[in-house]
């Protein structure tokens, strides 16, 4: 008989925006066949284009000293341009040449910090992170991967020269291609310049950029796995030959938790006897009790566990199972699957719809996703509640058709 279970490739291809597709386009030599993860110079031998799997890309020179070949990543392509990379290149092959170690030239050569009396917007960026986002903010990690990947670009600027059309302009190219993740940022920015103020870094009225440039108007996502679905999806998800992935998407689509949950989810947060899971510390900022059903408690069983037994899925160095080996895992069960377009918080979307279908019961729906007020629930969930909606329309239809024949 043959086999349902598919297999799964090792890598795949790194994702190239078009602005680095043009920028590898200047560096390719007309003839040569494409390459996936570095582009070379045709006019700098060694000096190459590594794509990144984030869609970014950086610069990199390839080089020999005292015989051995040197990698060496020197520069983001939103920092410097390919003309600044080509001069750091050619200066590191005259310093090789003569038997000299270069790694100064790069030191010597990047683009530094302006000389301003003003704290630079990288500068603050680290002050806001440790300061701030980590002592209030439960998302600060995302905020830091933002200040290093969008906003990178102003890295250098002086924080007191960012003006309003510096972010009109900002927002409105990043905007173009992702008006959602242009609103966050924007919200970044501003609590930012709030804090910079408040600080003392930023004199009192000073006007944060941020204000009067409009918002994107942002659609909210309802996409959710539908029963037709779910039987590929699952056979993908047994298919998969990492055992900790496998079990971190059926937890989620038993228990409807948010991804961190899972990941950092212990042991002994684990009631066997009980058949309970008891998160302390939420999004919503309070604990969470999650029943466990015995499909759950079978696939708890089947985990190995460490000695001493800490989190339920292990990494590779003591910690938790990274976020990225979950969503690289994630990303692969869905392509075979099918459906690329469902992201792993849409997991948690379809506990709720398929809740809110089968009860029509908004309270239940916010209990089990441990939403932290009504309206939010009912905000993501009420447009479900279709078999209520079915009901009443069909009772309308009716009440319409008893008074037709008083009417003809």
């Amino acid at each position: 008989m043959r086999s349902n279970l598919v297999s799964f490739p090792s890598e795949k291809a790194p994702k190239i925006s078009l602005g680095i597709a043009a920028l590898a386009a200047q560096m390719e030599k007309p003839g040569t066949p494409k390459v996936k993860k570095v582009q070379w110079d045709h006019m700098v031998p060694g000096l190459g284009l590594r794509f990144n799997k984030n869609g970014n890309a950086v610069f990199l020179m390839r080089y020999y000293f005292n015989g051995k070949q040197v990698w060496k990543t020197f520069g983001d392509i939103r920092i410097i341009t390919l003309d600044q990379a080509r001069l750091i290149a050619l200066r590191v092959k005259q310093v090789v040449s003569q038997r000299q170690d270069p790694k100064f030239i790069f030191d010597e050569l990047l683009p530094k910090p302006a000389k301003t009396s003003s704290i630079t917007f990288g500068q603050f960026g680290k002050i806001f992170i440790n300061q701030y986002a980590q002592i209030f903010k439960k998302s600060w990690r995302e905020d830091e991967k933002r200040l290093n990947r969008q906003l990178l670009c102003w890295a250098y600027k002086p924080l007191n020269e960012i003006t309003r059309a510096d972010w009109a302009s900002f927002n409105v190219e990043y905007g173009k291609d992702h008006p959602v993740g242009a609103n966050r940022i924007r919200e970044l920015v501003s609590v930012m310049f709030k804090q910079a103020i408040i600080m003392g870094y930023l004199p009192d009225g000073y006007r944060n950029p941020t204000w009067g440039v409009r918002e994107f108007r942002e659609e909210p996502r309802d996409r959710y796995i539908s029963e037709e679905e779910m039987p590929t999806i699952l056979n993908a998800i047994k298919s998969f030959p990492c055992q900790r992935v496998r079990t971190a998407v059926m937890l989620a689509l038993h228990l409807g938790l948010r991804r961190s949950e899972i990941l950092k989810m212990k042991w002994e947060w684990v009631d066997f006897q009980k058949k309970e899971i008891r998160v302390p510390m939420t999004k919503s900022g309070r604990p969470h009790v999650v029943p466990l059903s015995d499909e759950v408690i079978r696939l708890l069983n089947l985990l190995p566990r460490t000695s001493p037994p800490l989190y339920v899925l292990p990494g590779d160095k003591g910690n938790h199972m990274s976020a990225s080996v979950l969503e690289r895992g994630w990303e692969k069960i869905r392509e075979y699957a099918g459906v690329p377009d469902v992201r792993f918080h849409d997991i948690r979307r379809t506990v709720g719809c398929w809740t809110v279908q089968k009860t029509n019961d908004l309270m239940l729906v916010g209990a089990i996703l441990n939403h932290s007020e009504p309206g939010v629930t009912a905000r993501h969930y009420a447009k479900y509640k279709t078999s209520q909606v079915r009901t009443a329309l069909d009772d309308h239809s009716r009440a319409i058709e008893d008074c037709r024949g008083t009417i003809l």
